[in-house]
């Protein structure tokens, strides 16, 4: 198995349905306090 630590981070699923994309789009996600990604496809 892999080790836990103080302060790491667990996700165990989704926190939205699945959401479609195009080709050549930015999808961004924004978690406040936590941070925000943007992940862009081509």
């Amino acid at each position: 198995g892999i080790a836990l630590n103080e302060g790491d981070f667990v996700s165990t699923g989704a926190a939205t349905v699945p959401q479609p994309f195009q080709k050549d789009s930015t999808v961004v996600a924004d978690f406040g306090e936590l941070g925000r990604i943007d992940l862009s496809f081509s």
